[in-house]
């Protein structure tokens, strides 16, 4: 049993007697008296708390099986998937880049932004071109 789980055993074996004992209180006193209201809170937060560390032990449990059981039974999806990729295709299928498919032609770059490089000249395109990758710098007026 693993330390998770032993820490849920005994906070679920506490509020299980916790739980006991306040119903067992709650059993004595007469309806609608404050002491009857006390142990009845008492009861049902106790009895939630039992419930919830029940559930939480058997899920340390079960994550625990998962483990031991490394490879035979894979903890998530994503991990079968990746193993069977593995098996069938040998190794992983990685991601590329967008540039190794097609390279940039040289020149080319996209649109600066503030505070890049200034633009190259544009000497060495063609005069009647010129006009088509001429970028005009104009003065945009603030709405603020």
């Amino acid at each position: 049993m693993s330390k998770v789980s032993e820490f849920h055993k005994a906070s679920y074996d506490h509020h299980d007697e916790r739980a006991t004992s306040h119903a067992v209180m709650m059993g004595h006193e007469d309806e609608g008296s404050p002491r009857h209201a006390f142990h009845k809170s008492g009861h049902e937060s106790h009895t939630a708390m039992r419930n919830f560390h029940k559930a939480c032990m058997e899920k340390a449990t079960v994550d625990s099986m998962n483990k031991a059981a490394e490879g035979s039974v894979p903890a998530s999806m994503e991990n079968y998937v990746r193993a069977v990729l593995v098996k069938m295709l040998g190794v992983m299928v990685q991601p590329t880049q967008i540039s190794g498919v097609a390279p940039t032609p040289p020149g080319l770059r996209a649109i600066p932004r503030d505070g890049t490089r200034a633009l190259p000249s544009l000497s060495n395109i063609p005069e009647p071109f010129q006009k088509l990758v001429e970028v005009e710098h104009t003065e945009e007026t603030s709405l603020l």
